[in-house]
């Protein structure tokens, strides 16, 4: 379980589909619409930015209870377990990460880390890594790539 709640964030994985649009939606709004990328999933109708490995990854979530409980931070995770499933980890379409693989550690793929603007440059992004440390140790991570 993570551990990461405070009196001004709280930190979690995405439990239901509405956690995630909420996770999608932050993200549209920063990698599409404030950074121009886009995709063959990107949903520009309802503003999510997605993919095909979204289903594969835990999404972590920071939220501000004082608005609503509003995600404002997000990470994405693929253990090596879930890119087995998946049939490859994501960046595997750029880089060989065989010799990672084949090392036998415990791999944690991350990815799409980003901060709704109101919550950059403050202490959202230490909730968010705290997070990350927890989850890490949760799940005996050795190797983050």
């Amino acid at each position: 379980m993570i551990h990461g709640a405070s009196q001004d964030f709280s930190v979690r994985l995405a439990r239901s589909t509405s956690d995630l649009h909420a996770a999608q939606r932050l993200r549209y709004d920063v990698f599409v619409a404030e950074l121009g990328g886009d995709g063959p999933l990107v949903d520009h109708e309802n503003r999510l930015e997605r993919d095909r490995f979204d289903p594969f990854f835990d999404h972590l979530l920071v939220c501000d209870p004082a608005r609503g409980d509003m995600v404002v931070g997000v990470y994405r995770l693929l253990r090596d377990d879930r890119a087995a499933e998946a049939g490859q980890f994501y960046s595997e379409d750029e880089y060989d990460l065989g010799p990672l693989r084949r090392s036998g550690r415990r791999l944690l793929e991350l990815g799409r880390s980003c901060l709704h603007p109101d919550y950059r440059g403050g202490p959202a992004m230490f909730h968010l890594w705290q997070g990350l440390a927890d989850y890490v140790t949760d799940h005996g991570i050795e190797v983050l790539s």
